[in-house]
């Protein structure tokens, strides 16, 4: 009874007006609506704000293996930005809303490792805090790198389960089999 729609992927935001009516069709059948939304790995707005990226040493856009782009996870204005997008989602009725990639890049070599995580914990405290102040009702989950079950203090990519499990509803550990040996 429940289904997850992605609103925003890697290569930008899918939020149709007319998916307003379908998620009031879900709810009519008892569904839970949960949208999906890509936080930092996003290659959509390279043209229109390349200053919101993570950059080489050569001040280039950074990608990783996949040629994706990254939004740099301590822009302010990215913040905003990423925030701002959630409260429409909010607007358009669903129950849930599940954060994926909120994370650095596991192969990406900026700043030091250690502030990552508080840059990332910031992050979770402020969006939970502004969306909730918005929609008290409202669900938020967050799918997280696997490895982190296990390894609590993941400074590479700035996700700590000890941050994550204070501010989501839910937490989803994505777990790979190639991440196991």
């Amino acid at each position: 009874n429940g289904i997850v729609i992605d609103v925003k992927e890697s290569y930008g935001v899918n939020l149709p007006y007319s998916l307003k009516n379908f998620i009031k069709e879900l709810h009519q059948q008892n569904n839970w609506v949960i949208a999906r939304i890509v936080i930092f790995r996003d290659s959509s707005l390279t043209e229109e704000k390349p200053d919101w990226y993570l950059k080489t040493a050569t001040s280039t856009l950074w990608q990783d293996g996949a040629g994706q782009y990254w939004l740099d996870p301590q822009n302010e204005e990215v913040q905003d930005y990423l925030v701002e997008f959630s409260k429409k989602v909010i607007d358009f009725g669903f129950d849930e809303l599940q954060f994926d990639y909120i994370r650095y890049p596991d192969d990406y070599k900026g700043e030091p490792e250690i502030k990552r995580y508080e840059i990332i914990g910031n992050f979770f405290s402020r969006i939970t805090k502004e969306l909730k102040d918005y929609k008290p009702s409202i669900i938020l989950s967050a799918d997280l790198f696997g490895y982190i079950a296990t390894q609590y203090y993941s400074y590479e990519i700035g996700q700590r389960l000890v941050d994550a499990e204070k501010y989501f509803d839910y937490l989803s550990f994505m777990l790979y089999p190639s991440h196991f040996y």
